[in-house]
């Protein structure tokens, strides 16, 4: 049985705007057809959960299986389609100004398209939990919707492939011990050296090898995760000073992690944070 829901997004004439918007959400739902000759007012990701269906962008039509999940952008016309066998998805749409900043560090949701999904119950139970906790009608509702908004794209754009997970997983293997060790230690100093040693070549091999997989310089991609952890713990904890958050993200200089913040985000750590805690 489906579970749907729609946040009532209300604010008054001296609240802020927050910077993303969760205008609906809804697991376990039997989808028959959908056309939107105008698109959405914001973004929209659906995934299949049973069956399958088919999805129209630009004239083209395209299966969306199991598996699989379809990330339209914000005024882009499309129809869902069913097939025979029936289709049962879960789907979420979302809006706010801060979208399109969120978009240009995620460039895959950057244009609309069908991937493949790393874990396809990892988001279903995501998109759960925040069904369970029912609507809210509470005086911060704005911001417990916007902060829900925000981890709903983070979640997707971290389950996401274009390849089928068996050829991601050829292309990232011989990187595995590598990106683990990264996930594992990102908070602690990590040297080229050490990241070297546990995959068994040089530095200069590993530079090379990791560029050409991954398609970013490897401290590129350590300070990637960094940022993504501190967004984290700067909406976590608002009375958290910036330094703390970049010294506990593996960041020793707070005026380099407020440069490097600013370069993927847009906004200062400051700004940022005030985002979400007006």
């Amino acid at each position: 049985m489906a579970s749907i829901l729609f946040p009532l997004n209300l604010r008054n004439d001296n609240e802020i705007e927050r910077p993303y918007s969760l205008d609906g959400l809804a697991t376990d739902y039997v989808m028959h057809k959908m056309v939107r000759l105008e698109g959405q007012p914001g973004c929209f990701w659906l995934q299949t959960r049973k069956g399958s269906g088919y999805v129209t962008l630009d004239g083209q039509r395209t299966a969306v299986a199991q598996s699989q999940g379809v990330w339209i952008s914000t005024g882009q016309p499309f129809e869902l389609t069913a097939t025979p066998e029936g289709w049962t998805v879960d789907w979420l749409a979302i809006s706010g100004s801060g979208i399109e900043c969120l978009l240009k560090s995620n460039p895959d949701l950057s244009q609309p398209a069908v991937f493949y999904l790393a874990d396809d119950t990892a988001l279903h139970d995501h998109f759960t939990a925040i069904l369970a906790q029912g609507p809210d009608f509470s005086h911060s509702a704005n911001d417990h919707y916007s902060m829900e908004a925000y981890s709903c794209i983070i979640q997707i754009s971290h389950q996401i492939s274009k390849l089928p997970i068996s050829g991601r997983g050829i292309r990232e293997q011989r990187l595995k011990p590598v990106l683990d060790h990264i996930t594992e230690h990102f908070r602690e100093s990590i040297t080229l050296e050490v990241l070297s040693q546990v995959m068994g070549v040089t530095p200069q091999h590993l530079c090379t090898v990791f560029r050409k997989l991954m398609g970013l310089r490897i401290f590129e991609y350590i300070n990637q995760v960094r940022i993504q952890a501190s967004k984290a713990d700067l909406i976590d904890h608002p009375g958290k000073s910036v330094k703390a958050v970049a010294n506990d993200c593996g960041f020793d200089d707070v005026s380099y992690f407020c440069s490097i913040f600013k370069r993927f985000e847009k906004v200062t750590p400051g700004d940022f944070r005030k985002q979400f805690h007006a």
